[in-house]
């Protein structure tokens, strides 16, 4: 956190419990700045928690895919723009996945 955005929210801080002193309590008694802030401190870090307890949800499910898998590599190349539309299309139809087709026709080409 650079020195700007500390004291940036250091005068947040400082705007919203002078605004929150401001305001009638109940009791009659106004809290105190150190009582906001702690609040203000409590609810962050519930919030971050939260946050990393999603977080590490959604990194321990497995891994599947192609992707993960160490016996498949990525490759890349280049199509006609409109070779690649028709490809796509077929594909839907057929219910077919792009690196299985480029598979099949390798393997197919390898063969003769």
């Amino acid at each position: 956190m650079t020195k700007e955005s500390r004291a940036r929210q250091s005068t947040m801080f400082d705007t919203l419990a002078k605004k929150t002193a401001k305001r009638v309590q109940p009791d009659g008694a106004a809290p105190s700045v150190l009582e906001i802030a702690a609040d203000l401190k409590s609810k962050e870090a519930l919030v971050a928690s939260e946050s990393l307890d999603l977080s590490k949800q959604l990194r321990s499910r497995a891994k599947t895919g192609k992707r993960s898998d160490p016996t498949y590599t990525q490759v890349g190349c280049y199509l006609p723009r409109a070779l690649n539309n028709k490809v796509k299309v077929k594909l839907v139809e057929d219910s077919r996945d792009f690196s299985d087709l480029v598979a099949e026709l390798l393997t197919d080409w390898l063969s003769d």
